[in-house]
C-alpha cells in the first residue's frame, strides 16, 4: 500500500499520542480506501500559481476564443479590464493583460483596449502604450508566478528529478526513497527530491507523475507561524500564499500540487527556520516525525528521562498497539533539546 500524509499540524500532534500502529499512516480518498491521493485540479485565474501543462480540452477552449476574437476584430473581449484567459494585473495604476507563454497560440492579438504587445520570456503582457515601468517584468513574476525566480530560501544546488528514481547527491549517501518508519510512505510512481544541502530534514519534498509536487510533512500555516506571509522579502511571500501556507488549513487541492520549484523553495525556507519548541499540552513544534524521535532515543544523552517515551514509542513503531503516553514536561523539554542538538540548532 502507498500514499502520503494529509496531515494537518494540529492532526501531526494528535498522532504523537497514538503512535501508528500498523506501518504508516495513508491519504484516504472519499471511499476510504487507502491509495495515492487523487486531486481535482481546475484552472485559476485569481493569483493561484497556474499549472504549466495545458489540457486538450483547456486548448480546445482556448482555440475557440481566439476564433471569436479573429472574427469580431475585438481582441479578447470589448472590455479592457477583462483578460479573457489571462491575468489582469493593476501596477501603478495601470491594467495589464498577462498570458503565460504556454497558452499563446498562433494568431494571438491584445485585446482592443489594450492593444501594445510586449514579449518576456515566460509571458506576454499588454498594455495601453508603448512604455513599462521599471522592474515590470519582476512585479507581474510575482503576482502571477509565470516564470517565478527562485527565492532566497531555494538550494540553487538541489537536484530536480527527470524519472521516478531519487536524484543523487554528490556525498554519496543513500537517501532511499524518502519514506519515514512509522510515519509515512511515498506514492509508487512519486519521486523524492532530497536537498543535499542538508545533514538532517524535517520536510521532504516528493514529484508525481503530472509534475506537481508535495512535502511531507505537510506545512500547513507554517507561513504565518514563521512570519514570512507578512514579512520582507514579497516573493518569497507570495509563493507562501499562492500554495495555501498563508492560512490556518491548506487546501488539499493546492498544498498537495506545488510546482516543484515551489515546493523546493518552501522546503528549504523552513528549514533555514527550523527551532523546536514546547507548546500548549507538552507537544512538540514543528511536529517531529516518528523515525526523527527514535534517532533521538538512540542517542540521547537524556536517554534516562526519555526511557519510558521511548520503549512504548519503538514498540508500536514495531507494530504494537498499546495505548500511547505523551510527554510529560520532563519528557518534551530534554526531546527538544536533544532534537536541536540533532539539527545543529545550538
Amino acid at each position: 500500500m502507498t500514499g502520503h500524509i494529509d496531515m494537518t499540524q494540529h492532526e501531526q500532534q494528535l498522532t504523537a499520542k497514538k503512535v501508528a500502529t500498523r506501518g504508516s499512516i495513508f491519504s484516504k480518498n472519499t471511499s476510504g480506501a487507502t491509495s495515492a491521493p487523487v486531486f481535482e485540479i481546475k484552472i485559476q485565474r485569481d493569483g493561484a500559481n497556474p499549472l504549466r501543462r495545458t489540457s486538450m480540452k483547456r486548448l480546445a477552449l482556448i482555440s475557440a476564443a481566439l476564433l471569436l476574437c479573429i472574427a469580431c476584430d475585438n481582441g479578447y473581449t470589448d472590455n479592457e479590464d477583462s483578460c479573457g484567459q489571462g491575468e489582469s494585473v493593476d501596477i501603478e495604476a495601470n491594467i495589464y493583460c498577462v498570458y503565460e507563454q504556454g497558452i499563446i497560440e498562433e494568431g494571438f492579438r491584445c485585446p482592443e483596449g489594450l492593444p501594445v504587445q510586449h514579449n518576456f520570456e515566460d509571458f506576454v503582457a499588454c498594455s495601453e502604450r508603448e512604455g513599462l515601468p521599471d522592474g515590470f517584468e519582476e512585479e507581474v513574476q510575482s503576482r502571477t508566478g509565470y516564470g517565478q525566480p527562485p527565492s532566497e530560501g531555494m538550494n540553487p544546488d538541489n537536484p530536480l528529478p527527470d524519472s521516478n528514481d531519487t536524484p543523487a547527491c554528490d556525498d554519496g549517501i543513500d537517501r532511499g526513497d524518502g519514506g519515514r518508519l512509522c510515519y509515512s510512505v511515498p506514492g509508487g510512481e512519486d519521486t523524492f527530491i532530497p536537498d543535499c544541502s542538508l545533514d538532517r530534514d524535517l520536510w521532504r519534498v516528493f514529484s508525481q507523475r503530472d509534475t506537481t509536487a508535495y512535502i511531507i510533512p505537510r506545512p500547513d500555516a507554517l507561513g504565518l507561524e514563521f512570519g514570512i506571509c507578512e514579512g520582507d522579502d514579497q516573493t518569497l511571500a507570495d509563493i507562501f500564499e499562492r500554495n495555501g501556507l498563508c492560512e490556518e488549513i491548506a487546501d488539499p487541492s493546492v498544498v498537495n500540487a506545488m510546482s516543484v520549484q515551489d515546493a523546493v523553495v518552501i522546503a528549504s525556507t523552513l528549514h533555514a527556520r527550523l527551532v523546536f519548541e514546547r507548546r500548549d499540552s507538552n507537544t512538540i513544534f514543528p511536529y517531529p516525525t516518528p523515525d526523527i524521535q527514535l534517532d533521538v532515543c538512540a542517542s540521547s544523552s537524556s536517554a534516562e528521562v526519555l526511557s519510558e517515551y521511548c520503549e512504548a514509542l519503538n514498540r508500536n513503531c514495531q507494530g504494537g498497539s498499546e495505548p500511547f503516553i505523551g510527554f510529560t514536561a520532563e519528557e518534551a523539554d530534554a526531546m527538544i533539546s536533544a532534537l536541536n542538538a540533532l539539527f545543529g540548532n545550538e
